[in-house]
């Protein structure tokens, strides 16, 4: 009974294995012929799907990244810009969160403040600084030791980058420009924490008015200086044919 009741399990595992059997007097044969029992390859429904899901999701990538060179080689050859010179008296001084600092450097100083600055923006500004020697730069942080945002205030004659002219300041008058906060210090509120600063400054040193220039469709800059007092004063519009200026039309607020 032992010998049968083993026999009949081997049967068993053999059926549930899959296994061919051939049997004479209790005797079990299995054999797995790799020649007689091809491999085929078999496709797992998710993996298909999920093939399938790249796919479609690749498409409309392609198509985004296709439409964001066309919307470039239509404003390289032809385009817009809109420009808004703003101005603010500097009395009264608008005030300056507490917890602010904010340095004033002068041209004597530039070294000391060119080394808070990472090396392509040291360069690039070393570069700006030669050409407007009658500038000051100024230093914003929240914390002690660390820069997190810049602009430059300038006075006379300055070339205006944004609309490949030259304009001339009156006395008394200072420019506010080339502001920048790091990426990473970025909705703190040091762009219109630190121009307050500066109006104040300007204010003690004798100052009477304050100009900015920003393109119009940069909105946080734009709010920034509005909401200490800055005002439209003049507005400027720029065609451009393949990268060239080609007409510019001006209108007073």
């Amino acid at each position: 009974m032992a010998a049968v009741a083993s026999a009949a399990g081997c049967l068993c595992k053999a059926a549930l294995a899959g296994v061919p059997l051939h049997g004479r007097r209790g005797r079990i044969q299995a054999s797995l012929d790799a020649e007689q029992l091809p491999l085929l390859p078999v496709a797992h429904p998710q993996h298909a799907r999920s093939d399938g899901l790249v796919q479609s999701m690749a498409l409309p990538a392609l198509i985004r990244q296709l439409r964001r060179w066309l919307r470039r080689a239509g404003r390289w050859l032809l385009w817009r810009q809109h420009f808004i010179l703003l101005h603010r008296t500097v009395e009264p001084p608008p005030p300056v969160p507490p917890m602010l600092r904010v340095e004033p450097f002068e041209y004597e100083r530039r070294e000391e403040f060119l080394r808070l600055l990472p090396g392509e923006l040291r360069q690039r500004l070393q570069r700006l600084w030669d050409a407007l020697p009658a500038s000051w730069a100024f230093a914003a942080s929240y914390s002690e030791g660390a820069l997190q945002y810049y602009c430059f205030v300038s006075t006379g004659r300055i070339w205006l980058e944004e609309l490949r002219a030259e304009h001339s300041f009156a006395t008394g008058a200072a420019y506010i420009h080339s502001c920048y906060t790091l990426p990473e210090f970025r909705g703190r509120g040091l762009h219109r924490g630190t121009v307050s600063a500066v109006v104040q400054w300007l204010h003690r040193n004798g100052f009477t008015d304050a100009y900015a220039l920003v393109e119009a469709r940069n909105i946080p800059s734009r709010r920034g200086f509005e909401a200490i007092g800055f005002r439209a004063y003049l507005h400027v519009w720029r065609w451009n044919v393949c990268g060239r200026c080609v007409a510019i039309r001006q209108r007073r607020s």
